[in-house]
């Protein structure tokens, strides 16, 4: 019989093997697994070391890392300035989520046009949520005037994204 369930632990010391290597993907998958609370309790002391790991996964290059401390600053740290240098920092790679989170920023604060422009960018690299959102402002007509045929369009496109395009990181 296979176990089904993750088993963070036994990761986290393989991990941690290639973390000491600086292995940018294993500080980056130990921070995320410290934020989501998959190891950790998410102490004071769990959310720096989470920290810590994925400020080295981005110095050793990991874009993903970038998007991850983006949101650490605006989900714990509550502070949006630094947040979007990190979400922008990520965009400068098309990182798809960072277009999103940035979209997300705008949306909340009613700035519509701005919130559209962002997801656009990111449906146009194919991230079939932002495409979704795309054919949904675009029905609404929120951000842009009102287009059904566009909204049709991007419905379907975010239907036909390519799995092997798809990533969850």
């Amino acid at each position: 019989e296979i176990n089904k369930t993750p088993r963070y632990n036994i990761a986290y010391e393989y991990l941690q093997i290639a973390a000491s290597k600086n292995h940018p993907r294993a500080n980056y998958l130990i921070g995320k697994m410290l934020l989501n609370k998959n190891i950790g309790s998410k102490t004071k002391e769990d959310l720096e070391l989470a920290y810590q790991y994925l400020t080295t996964a981005a110095n050793l290059g990991n874009i993903a890392s970038l998007n991850s401390l983006g949101l650490y600053y605006l989900n714990i740290k509550q502070d949006e300035n630094t947040a979007t240098k990190y979400f922008k920092q990520a965009t400068t790679h098309n990182y798809v989520y960072a277009f999103n989170n940035l979209g997300k920023m705008a949306e909340n604060k009613k700035d519509y046009t701005t919130s559209f422009n962002y997801y656009l960018q990111s449906a146009n690299l194919n991230e079939s949520w932002a495409c979704n959102k795309i054919g949904e402002l675009y029905r609404q007509g929120i951000g842009i005037q009102k287009d059904l045929k566009k909204s049709f369009y991007y419905y379907n496109k975010a239907t036909k994204v390519p799995f092997k395009l798809i990533n969850y990181y």
